[in-house]
């Protein structure tokens, strides 16, 4: 496990300081849940006091605690993720204006 630590910056101004990197987890001390990340992962800034990155469009795929710690998985929605929502998404705006039943 890395000693650096990274700042997570959400949307909603949200911030998660000092926590840890295993793998792709995550990991702090400050309580949180799966719920705390609804609708505020777009965008996200990841930042370990080095390297600053966005990104753009994240979803909190878990959020496990163990001990004291919580353990945090976030994942990016990659660009055909977002174009089939948008697709289903018109496909039933179109369905329900013309009165088709899917």
């Amino acid at each position: 496990m890395e000693d650096r630590k990274y700042t997570l910056t959400f949307a909603s101004g949200f911030v998660i300081e000092e926590a840890r990197l295993n793998g792709n987890n995550f990991i702090t001390r400050m309580e949180v849940s799966k719920d705390t990340f609804a609708d505020i992962c777009s965008p996200v800034i990841i930042d370990n006091g080095e390297v600053k990155e966005t990104h753009p469009c994240m979803e909190c795929v878990q959020v496990t605690k163990n001990a004291d710690e919580y353990w945090i998985v976030l994942r990016d929605i990659t660009d055909s993720e977002r174009a089939a929502v948008k697709l289903r998404s018109d496909v039933e705006y179109l369905a329900m204006m013309t009165g088709v039943e899917l």
